[in-house]
This record gives C-alpha cells, sequence and structure tokens, in this order.
C-alpha cells in the first residue's frame, strides 16, 4: 500500500502506519491498529471494534471497514457527503486518492477501498499514559490534541483555530496571545463558535517525544513558515484562512475570523 501513495508522490514523512485495506487478514489488521478494545465472532465472521473504527472480516478477511467517518464502499460522493471537499485529490488510472486532515482514503473504481488514519503512528503499550492530556473541548479553553477536537468540532458544527506558537521566545506569539487570545472577549466568542488548538514549539520548555513529533507532523501539513500563525479550519477540517498577529485587540482579530 505504501508504494501506491509513493508513486502518486505522497510525503509519507507525516502519515503513519494505521491503515487497513479489503482483504487484509486479522493478523494485517492487528499489525497495523493493534489489540482491538473488544472483539466478536459468529460462525466465519469476526468484528473487531476499536475507539474510533470496526472492521469486519469474514473468512479470515477483511471485508468491511469504517473509520474516520468513512465505509469501505463509500463512493466518492458519500465520502464528499460526510466529510466535506478533501484537501487534495490525486487521480491515476481507476485509483484515486482523497487526503484529510484526520485521514488518506483511496478509492478503486469509484469506491472506498483502504482508509489511513493520519496521526504520529505510535501507539500506547497497555502501561503507558497519553502523552498529552487534553483541557475540555467546546469551553474557550486549549487543548493540544488535535484529533479530538476535530471530532468535537464535527459534532458541534464549530470552527477550529490552530495556533501554531513560540510560547517560550516568539515575541510577536506573545503578544498574540497576551492582547487578543487570553482577552475576555476572545474567550468568550470561542466557547459560542470554536474549538482551540494551541501547538507549541518552545527552546526550552520540556516536551515529550510524542508532542514534538505530532507537533512537527501538523506544522508540515499545513506547511508552517513563521510563528505566530494561526490556521482556521472548518468543521471538516478543511482549511479555510489564516491570521497571524495584528494589532488593535480582540475586536478586529474575531471580526477577520467572521469572514472565514
Amino acid at each position: 500500500m505504501k508504494s501506491f501513495f509513493l508513486s502518486l508522490g505522497f510525503a509519507l514523512a507525516f502519515v503513519p502506519l494505521q491503515a487497513v485495506e479489503l482483504g487484509y487478514t486479522y493478523e494485517q489488521v492487528v499489525d497495523e491498529l493493534g489489540m482491538p478494545t473488544n472483539k466478536m465472532e459468529v460462525g466465519s465472521a469476526l468484528t473487531l471494534n476499536y475507539t474510533d473504527s470496526t472492521i469486519k472480516l469474514s473468512e479470515g478477511k477483511v471485508v468491511l471497514i469504517k473509520m474516520a467517518g468513512v465505509e469501505s464502499g463509500d463512493s466518492y460522493e458519500k465520502v464528499v457527503e460526510n466529510k466535506g471537499v478533501p484537501v487534495s485529490k490525486i487521480e491515476a488510472g481507476a485509483a484515486a486518492v482523497l487526503r484529510y486532515v484526520d485521514s488518506i482514503i483511496k478509492l478503486r473504481d469509484g469506491k472506498v477501498v483502504s482508509i489511513k488514519m493520519v496521526g504520529t503512528g505510535q501507539r500506547l503499550s497497555s502501561n503507558e499514559s497519553p502523552a498529552i492530556k487534553p483541557a475540555p473541548l467546546g469551553t474557550g479553553e486549549w487543548t493540544t490534541d488535535f484529533a479530538a477536537a476535530l471530532g468535537q468540532a464535527r459534532a458541534e458544527k464549530k470552527k477550529i483555530i490552530l495556533f501554531f506558537t513560540g510560547s517560550d521566545w516568539c515575541g510577536w506569539c506573545k503578544r498574540l496571545d497576551r492582547e487578543v487570545l487570553s482577552m475576555t472577549d476572545f474567550k468568550a466568542y470561542a466557547r459560542e463558535k470554536l474549538i482551540l488548538v494551541k501547538l507549541d514549539f518552545p527552546r526550552s520548555i520540556p516536551q515529550s517525544t510524542a508532542v514534538k513529533a505530532r507537533n512537527q507532523k501538523l506544522s508540515e501539513l499545513y506547511q508552517i513558515e513563521g510563528y505566530p500563525t494561526i490556521v482556521v479550519l472548518d468543521s471538516n477540517g478543511n482549511t479555510v484562512g489564516r491570521l497571524g498577529y495584528q494589532p488593535g485587540g480582540p475586536g478586529p482579530f474575531i471580526a477577520e475570523l467572521k469572514k472565514f
């Protein structure tokens, strides 16, 4: 499967090994996704349930995939209906690849045959705790959990703000935070309209390897060239705008957000 993406020129530096394709065996699914949260067997049928996906096998082979809001066999139109217009679409003969911020979906002859989740590609063992402890979402507070934010934004039909910052060294980042993002008016607006994600690139504040890797992958995905950068996504995760520091406090900043 990797060779397919590479043949289309995909930059796999930020693509994790969390993919399932029709015809995979049980062993291949577990190798990609880890052990399921629960497993149900009825005759030759096997259902594997994960936190964000369901995989069904028959006679030892994957026959149905439900992942990232998409199901194997869905048409292109159905995918777009559920997830919105993709960030990019690449076609090669009867095959097509749709890239979203949370997934890469492969179609053949107009039908979904493979779904790849975008993340860090790192799994937690049973005795590890998550590297990131997200803040409550939809409360006007910042989280560092992009995947959770995307799910919440879809559920609540809110925009997502990705704040790429260097919190301990970037002067303009500190001004944006102090003059806009920490102000009462902005927080009130955010509680009603936004899911806030902070992606920090500090020089002296300690970060885990997982957090650094996750932030770097998102920086590459959104082609961040300087700080601060605000990337605005719609509720389906599609980029609708970008902002940086601007003077005047929350009012002008919120006015710009409303244009997207």
